[in-house]
């Protein structure tokens, strides 16, 4: 099987900054699959990127729960909303060979 990623101009993403780099791959077409990440959901998911960023760089073990609320309430439905956007995703690729 192979990667959803490697469809995608120059294979995988490396380097530091991989994680948004694969995530603004993932938002624009190639000649072999349709966009996986509409605009809306790509700005949600950025979000979460930024918090593990701050998270990992910044928090420590001090978390401050009213600036966590959002992007908890936000977690359910942003599943939701990619697990139903790899689904498409897939529909449309064409079976490999």
């Amino acid at each position: 099987m192979r990667s959803i990623a490697m469809i995608s101009p120059g294979g995988f993403v490396k380097g530091p900054s991989w994680h948004a780099d694969l995530l603004d791959a993932m938002r624009s077409p190639t000649p072999d699959r349709a966009a996986l990440l509409s605009p809306e959901l790509a700005r949600t998911l950025r979000e979460f990127l930024e918090f593990r960023h701050r998270f990992r760089n910044l928090y420590g073990f001090e978390l401050e729960w009213e600036r966590m609320r959002p992007l908890v309430e936000k977690m359910a439905p942003t599943l939701q909303d990619f697990d139903a956007a790899v689904r498409v995703l897939l529909r449309t690729l064409p079976a490999e060979r």
